[in-house]
């Protein structure tokens, strides 16, 4: 489920550029996790891959003189040149097993005062190795294993039907996880496809609109073509000139035509 999401979140975009990138490092085991059926997808978005492999015999030389030469090896001890070759004998050329090998000989080196390291050596210390991981690994002796309490074995059918359910509930909300994460994804996916020539557009439509309206302003000021509000004042000042004129009665219509005249 963990490599499903990774892959979910690598559709995520902006402008054109992915807003994750990963790099994966892993065990030998983790190509054939790659190879399986079910991440084929995850396997298209790999740009480039390699597998380092275990080194050479010359290469394991090398790489123990480099490491020796960091801490300020000065050829004390002296390790011979069949020495080199038992240990990649006995690693396989991997630089783990190289690591935990020269640090054990370079110990039993220490403690019984050698200056000097060779093949046979190094086949003493390895077996010595070898013979205290399989005291780690063995389960002893059946004889002396306590007898098998048959009381658990009915209790495991219960504690089984719970790691089920337990199963099915994860899964569930795995499901629940992807479904949201397509959800986003979509929505990002829509926001990064807005198209800016149609916003352009619609921009340059109402800059057109403001300039036919500036220009037909334009046309009846030159046309002298008078708006609306201009006759319904006009019309405006008649009427309260003739209001004017009827309240005129008498006397005040006679001085006002004397005065007139």
């Amino acid at each position: 489920p963990a490599l499903e999401e990774l892959r979910m979140l690598s559709n995520f975009q902006i402008d054109g550029q992915a807003l994750l990138q990963s790099f994966l490092l892993g065990q030998p085991q983790f190509r054939r996790t790659l190879a399986s059926r079910d991440l084929g997808q995850l396997r298209q978005r790999i740009i480039a891959s390699y597998h380092l492999g275990p080194m050479k015999a010359g290469e394991t030389r090398e790489y123990i003189k480099y490491r020796l030469g960091a801490v300020g090896w000065d050829n004390d001890p002296l390790i011979d040149e069949d020495a080199f070759a038992e240990i990649h004998r006995y690693t396989g050329g991997v630089p783990r097993r190289i690591n935990v090998l020269c640090t054990r000989l370079l110990l039993f080196g220490f403690l019984e005062e050698q200056h000097r390291l060779d093949a046979a050596t190094v086949r003493n210390v390895a077996e010595e190795l070898v013979t205290e991981t399989a005291q780690i690994v063995d389960d002893g002796d059946p004889a002396e294993k306590p007898a098998a309490d048959p009381a658990p074995a009915a209790g495991n059918a219960e504690l089984l039907r719970r790691i089920e359910a337990l199963e099915v509930k994860v899964r569930e909300q795995n499901r629940m996880f992807t479904r949201a994460l397509k959800t986003v994804a979509g929505y990002l996916e829509i926001l990064s496809l807005r198209n800016p020539v149609r916003d352009a557009g619609k921009k340059d439509r109402r800059a057109a609109a403001d300039d036919r309206r500036a220009a037909e302003r334009d046309r009846r000021q030159a046309s002298g073509q008078q708006r609306p509000w201009a006759v319904t004042e006009r019309r405006s000042d008649q009427d309260r000139r003739i209001s004017a004129d009827r309240r005129l009665r008498g006397p005040d219509r006679a001085r006002l035509a004397r005065r007139a005249s």
